[in-house]
């Protein structure tokens, strides 16, 4: 006789005999019915109680006691064991009888939920003499709710690309406010000069196109104003604590020309005045360091500079600077944008081939293969001559770039090195025209450069360009 049980007896067995102590899960509930809330939204934490009915079993409970359902809210999607929800647990929540509502505070139960999801556990608990006592069912898991209570928070400064803006102070009473921080989350700022908040009251902007980083503000005229901004989120979170820009000073319609950031190259000059200024008004000017504000000498005066409607600034070393005029009858001092001063170009001249024009495709190609030294003899110089050339040999290519090379003048970034990879690279992408900012200078520029800015190689490029 085969000694083995069949599979179909052992099933039997278990059928007809339950062991002792060993309760099986039942009686689930059938349903869990929140309203008010979506389970496909990230949404705000609602006011006041969320209710959850729960609707008891369908199962056939004769002869058992439905006691009580235990439940709670948390991050788990997995169902929770008899440890982590049951009777004797912690957190346990309990509520009575069937077809009962769960209601919890939203508020207090959903804090500081930044976009988290949440699920409701529930389990029935029943007794029945026949299995020994008290008894859980399965873990029923709800869908997730996904709450959102936090605000986006950023910060506020005027935008000095703005025409007639500084850090500080602004030639019109229209002024350009840069928004920075969690912008991605923004969908609304609001703006005021008071720090007390109330949507009517403040003005409003929509921001919920993620590329926005700027926006208008108006205020009544010249003066001293602190900016106040909050901000909104998607699902109307608006922060508590205002943004702050303090002391923006409105300088009655007048303001430095030329207006922005700009590069001065050493020896060169520029003349500024103020504009908007009464017929007969004049200033007192000084040049200082853009960074402390101290007195600097990386650029002097062409010429007097108290007592005068208009000055001329004249670079002198390499360095960072701004002109500040301040009327002679004194007052709040105009300011401009940073001036960058930008040491002389040495005799370089990207005109590669002489033909009194500069093109990527000739004087750019003939930098680029003279720099790789894989291109012998006439190879240097095929299809990349101009038809005007006054330089069209390839012995006549060589001899001008050997001498550009032997004192630094095409060492582009500055690190006294001259590499295909860095120095060709950049003289191609600023003659091509189309690598705007940062684009020119990703990749290709040396670890050891003195010239690592985009404005900086392009005002290095700009002076090679020898007035063509």
């Amino acid at each position: 006789m085969n000694k083995q049980i069949p599979i179909l007896l052992l099933g039997l067995l278990f059928a007809c005999f339950s062991l002792p102590g060993v309760l099986y899960a039942k009686f689930e509930p059938s349903a869990i019915t929140i309203d008010g809330v979506q389970t496909d939204a990230v949404q705000a934490v609602p006011e006041g109680n969320l209710d959850a009915v729960v609707e008891a079993t369908t199962e056939d409970t004769t002869g058992y006691t439905i006691n009580k359902y235990v439940y709670v809210w948390n991050n788990s999607i997995t169902p929770l064991n008899n440890t982590q929800l049951g009777v004797e647990s912690s957190s346990v929540n309990y509520i009575e009888g069937n077809d009962t509502i769960i209601s919890v505070d939203a508020e207090t139960t959903f804090a500081s939920s930044n976009g988290l999801a949440w699920y409701l556990h529930v389990k029935t608990v029943y007794f029945s003499p026949d299995e020994g006592g008290m008894a859980l069912s399965d873990d029923t898991v709800t869908p997730a709710y996904t709450f959102d209570n936090v605000a986006p928070t950023a910060t506020i400064a005027l935008d000095t690309d703005a025409s007639g803006q500084t850090e500080s102070t602004s030639a019109s009473n229209s002024l350009i406010i840069e928004v920075s921080g969690e912008t991605a989350e923004i969908f609304k700022v609001y703006v005021h000069t008071s720090d007390q908040f109330t949507a009517t009251s403040k003005k409003a902007y929509d921001f919920s196109d993620p590329a926005q980083t700027t926006l208008e503000y108006t205020v009544d005229g010249p003066g001293t104003y602190t900016l106040y901004a909050w901000f909104e989120d998607e699902v109307g979170n608006v922060s508590q604590d205002p943004a702050t820009l303090p002391d923006v000073k409105v300088l009655a319609g007048k303001s430095i020309d030329p207006a922005g950031d700009m590069n001065l190259e050493v020896g060169g000059t520029i003349t500024f005045e103020v504009s908007g200024a009464d017929e007969d008004e004049t200033f007192n000017w000084e040049i200082v360091d853009a960074n402390t504000g101290a007195a600097s000498e990386a650029a002097d005066f062409d010429g007097a500079n108290s007592d005068v409607a208009t000055v001329t600034v004249k670079g002198t070393e390499g360095g960072t600077v701004k002109v500040k005029a301040t009327p002679t009858g004194g007052g709040d001092a105009y300011e401009s944008g940073i001036i960058t001063i930008i040491k002389k170009s040495q005799a370089f001249c990207l005109d590669i081939d002489g033909d009194g024009q500069i093109y990527p495709n000739t004087d750019g190609f003939l930098v680029v293969r003279y720099l790789l030294g894989t291109f012998p003899g006439d190879y240097l110089t095929n299809g990349a001559i101009g038809p005007d050339a006054t330089r069209e040999t390839a012995d006549e290519i060589t001899e001008y770039l050997d001498s550009v090379v032997a004192d630094l003048s095409i060492d582009i970034d500055g690190d006294g090195q001259i590499y295909p990879n860095t120095d060709g690279f950049l003289v191609v992408r600023y003659l091509l025209g189309t690598f705007p900012g940062d684009y020119l200078i990703n990749g290709v520029i040396g670890p050891e450069a003195t010239r690592s800015t985009a404005s900086e190689i392009s005002a290095y490029l700009d002076a090679a360009k020898c007035g063509l």
